[in-house]
């Protein structure tokens, strides 16, 4: 769903980071991920946490003369369970831009304690954010629905999106909360969803298929 072949075959995982686009699809993933990116300039070299390399609307922390050498994601740690997922809200399925583009991350301990939370979002701000106050909601508590209603509750101040062709605010608004139940769904404790009761284009898609 990464824009079209020509892009794809021309495009580079580290030029669309550094594009610093709003709507990127790849940021909020990598945000998701706890990702660094390693920034050179000649033999210097320095490391950034991802989250801090955009600074506002099209402007970036790269320094004049550097570029973005690498990406680099931690591992997870060992017995911590992790859970991630990615989603694209557009109006057509493939080769468009997104109205929000949500990547959330959660680790658990064994007892299934959230240790850490990752929400990042693309849409709903001048840059790529994370939703700071969503991610403190649910951190140190058990991932059920009292912690699912705070982690929406927190979400909708995180926020002021935009109007604008693409989606209203208030779509955007209601879509990334959603989005966040849609995850509860997926890795709650007791009888989480598959993807695909959770997916309405899965079935669609092979319907449209079928025919």
């Amino acid at each position: 769903r990464f824009a079209g072949p020509p892009l794809r075959h021309a495009g580079t995982m580290g030029g669309s980071v550094a594009n610093g686009s709003p709507i990127g699809d790849s940021a909020p993933i990598l945000m998701a991920l706890d990702a660094s990116l390693v920034l050179r300039r000649g033999d210097r070299v320095r490391r950034l946490s991802l989250d801090r390399f955009s600074l506002r609307y099209m402007h970036n922390a790269l320094e004049a003369g550097e570029f973005v050498q690498a990406i680099e994601i931690p591992l997870p740690r060992d017995g911590d369970r992790v859970d991630l997922r990615g989603w694209k809200l557009s109006k057509r399925y493939d080769c468009d831009i997104s109205a929000v583009c949500a990547g959330l991350a959660l680790e658990r301990d064994g007892n299934g304690t959230v240790t850490a939370a990752r929400f990042a979002f693309g849409g709903m701000a001048a840059t790529v954010q994370r939703a700071r106050g969503a991610e403190a909601a649910v951190v140190g508590t058990r991932w059920d629905e009292s912690a699912l209603a705070a982690a929406r509750d927190a979400l909708a101040r995180d926020y002021t999106p935009l109007d604008d062709l693409r989606a209203s605010a208030g779509y955007r608004a209601r879509s990334a909360q959603n989005l966040l139940t849609r995850l509860w769904l997926e890795t709650r404790d007791a009888e989480p969803l598959p993807a695909t009761s959770t997916d309405v284009w899965s079935g669609f898609v092979r319907g449209a298929m079928s025919t």
